[in-house]
């Protein structure tokens, strides 16, 4: 009989937590109450007006939308509401969150908001805090509507993990310049730091990227977080669980890593290339030095000894051809007159037939003429007395 009257009482009960009636499935002390894997498909219809923190996880509960199309619970004194990880296909896509005007703490992860109306926290005037992971926030633009915190000016911490993304909108949180305090990314698919979206806060203490793509910071994006240490002395950077690079290309970033505060989970970072820590790696930075050192020293002389090899065959060629360079390059000299009516140019095998057989015709005829032997001034540099020989002769003749 005592087993035929508690199964009855059990099932009474299922059925009144079934039906979204508070019953024993859920558990009240004083103003807080939590019904965790109640298999309630709506909110409890009989939560008492001063419940100032509602936890309704793992229920069946598929919308908490009224016929105005807002997402609401019965009464306006909720501080605390979690309607995390429901089992059902609960969404919120498309619906703002009405009548939490006294909110200061939102738990909605595991929830398919992949098309967040642009406005649906804008009457959550108080909110605090913010838990939205995998809510696959990334799946449509709306996410970067800078109107979705609109607002929330009191809002200083916000858990974004695991939402696929990408980038970061810095005006998406322009109202939070002066309350932001922790900013979580974490488990998403951003490859770098985002430097806008950093300027912005005033007072921000934990920016946690871990568990994204990126390999390395440049030198624009770890000045700026030091320069933002001098702001707020408080900020620390969380990128465990990234693909950091630990090689020569990011020798700079290394050092920094090696000699900053910023940086709050140092000794979780894990370079990609042999799957070490990054602190043990450290640890033989100065060794490391020198061996990025190596490369580089072969590289700049191995490039001097082709500079030198290119200059020395220019050079060359320059000189072999420095006659014919000097007179393309030259302006030619205009007269009327010449010192001379010929200027013979000759090989030194040619020299004894020019000197004893060809000039000896020239005077014998009166021919004034110009050879190296005869009119050439002695000291100067051969290819000007040539180039003056040609100007000042009516005629060139090349043996």
């Amino acid at each position: 009989m005592g087993l035929y009257l508690s199964l009855i009482v059990f099932c009474f009960q299922w059925t009144l937590c079934y039906s979204g009636i508070v019953t024993d499935c859920c558990s009240v002390y004083r103003n807080q109450v939590n019904c965790p894997r109640c298999r309630l498909e709506s909110i409890p219809q009989n939560i008492g007006k001063n419940t100032t923190s509602l936890s309704l996880t793992y229920n069946n509960i598929k919308a908490l939308k009224n016929d105005n199309g807002l997402i609401s619970v019965r009464g306006n004194n909720l501080k605390v509401l979690d309607i995390s990880n429901q089992l059902s296909s609960f969404s919120c896509s498309g619906h703002r969150l009405g009548n939490f005007s006294r909110l200061e703490e939102f738990v909605m992860s595991e929830i398919d908001c992949s098309m967040p109306h642009p406005t649906m926290f804008i009457e959550m005037q108080n909110l605090t805090k913010l838990t939205a992971r995998s809510c696959l926030l990334n799946n449509n633009g709306m996410f970067y509507s800078q109107n979705l915190f609109k607002s929330l000016r009191h809002l200083a911490y916000v858990d974004l993990s695991s939402n696929q993304i990408a980038h970061l909108n810095a005006s998406i949180f322009e109202d939070q310049a002066d309350s932001m305090k922790t900013l979580i990314f974490a488990n998403n698919l951003i490859d770098n730091l985002p430097v806008q979206t950093l300027e912005i806060f005033k007072s921000l203490e934990l920016f946690d990227l871990r568990n994204n793509f990126i390999s390395s910071l440049s030198y624009s994006e770890y000045s700026v977080l030091e320069t933002y240490r001098s702001v707020s002395n408080r900020i620390k950077i969380k990128l465990a669980g990234n693909p950091l690079s630990c090689d020569c290309s990011n020798l700079d970033f290394l050092t920094w890593v090696d000699t900053t505060s910023v940086i709050d989970d140092k000794d979780d970072l894990v370079c990609i290339q042999n799957n070490i820590k990054v602190v043990t790696f450290l640890e033989t930075l100065r060794d490391f030095r020198v061996e990025c050192a190596s490369p580089v020293w072969l590289i700049v002389s191995i490039s001097l000894a082709l500079g030198f090899c290119v200059s020395g065959i220019l050079l060359r060629f320059a000189w072999r051809h420095s006659v014919g360079l000097r007179i393309w390059c030259r302006q030619p000299v205009e007269q009327d007159t010449f010192t001379y009516d010929v200027f013979i140019s000759y090989c030194s095998k040619d020299c004894g037939w020019i000197r004893k057989t060809f000039t000896t015709w020239l005077d014998r005829h009166g021919i004034r003429y110009s050879a190296e032997d005869k009119t050439f001034d002695t000291g100067r540099d051969i290819y000007d007395n040539i180039m003056d020989a040609i100007d000042d002769s009516y005629q060139s003749v090349c043996h």
